[in-house]
């Protein structure tokens, strides 16, 4: 994945409560089995509703063309039926609640975010479709080993859901969920959910809940390095229908990781999971070791 943009972003426009931002972006993806070029131009205006900026509304337009190129004999046949450029134009809403803690913002703390998008029907283009996304994520301190040093809890759950409406009869495949990687470790990057030619070919419905414990083991803050130690249990599932929800499909993995971190509290830790299904289907490709520059709550 590469990603090229020219943003501007004023989060308080005149110091007041607006906030306005404008980008321009390229994002090429060289997927095993096709290519993806999405062009964008994206105008946002926000507002906080209260005093002390916990509220956030969100309103949005965007315009986009998709090209989805190369496609081989075994790609996903929605990836074969949306080869070629295809545009999409739309508008979302999302509201945000955050609150943390100004002392530890990645350790005490929690954000909500909401969102809707409409595509299509009076924004015109080539598609219709409407999509809903939920997600909270909260950290919580639990005993303190230390000055600076925490053992500390995390959370995170989302439910996504996408739905054709108007002149569409489906979910064209760059518009689907994926699981798999990051967002459910243990297994393979978009290896979870409905299959096509033998191939990831994702979703309408995204359900997926994330637990985790942090033990440090040296504090960052204290003496510049800090090292963490995880145990986490990760679970979740992609439909293709939402009708389809069934117990059989909810999978589960754990493991353990460990977290590097250098320099100040805010700079992202390097991170390197072990996971392991506990509950998966026969589809389900796996993944043992996972590695990412991340900071979550």
């Amino acid at each position: 994945f590469s990603r090229f943009a020219l943003a501007f972003d004023d989060p308080a426009l005149n110091d007041s409560r607006w906030g306005l931002g404008v980008n321009v972006s390229r994002g090429l993806a060289n997927f095993t089995t096709w290519t993806q070029t999405t062009d964008q131009a994206r105008v946002s205006v926000r507002r906080f509703l209260d005093r002390s900026r916990r509220w956030l509304l969100s309103v949005n337009g965007s315009i986009r063309q998709v090209l989805i190129d190369d496609p081989r004999f075994d790609a996903p046949v929605d990836a074969l039926d949306d080869q070629g450029w295809t545009t999409i134009n739309g508008m979302g809403v999302t509201i945000r609640r955050s609150r943390r803690t100004e002392a530890f913002p990645f350790l005490d703390g929690h954000t909500t975010r909401l969102s809707a998008d409409v595509f299509g029907g009076i924004f015109q283009g080539q598609v219709d479709i409407v999509k809903l996304f939920l997600e909270h994520s909260s950290g919580t301190r639990t005993f303190r080993q230390g000055r600076d040093a925490w053992q500390r809890a995390r959370t995170t759950v989302a439910v996504g859901w996408a739905e054709p409406y108007g002149d569409s009869d489906r979910v064209p495949i760059f518009e689907r969920y994926f699981l798999g990687g990051r967002n459910l470790r243990g297994f393979e990057f978009r290896e979870v959910g409905p299959k096509s030619n033998g191939n990831a070919s994702g979703g309408t419905l995204l359900m997926r809940w994330s637990t985790q414990y942090t033990f440090p083991v040296t504090s960052r803050e204290e003496s510049g390095f800090g090292l963490d130690f995880n145990i986490w249990l990760d679970q979740g599932t992609v439909l293709e229908d939402a009708r389809d929800l069934d117990w059989d499909l909810w999978r589960i993995s754990a493991g353990f990781g460990i977290g590097v971190g250098f320099g100040g509290g805010a700079q992202p830790p390097l991170i390197i999971d072990f996971g392991w299904p506990i509950r998966s289907v026969d589809s389900d490709k796996t993944q043992v070791v996972s590695i990412a520059f991340e900071r979550n709550f």
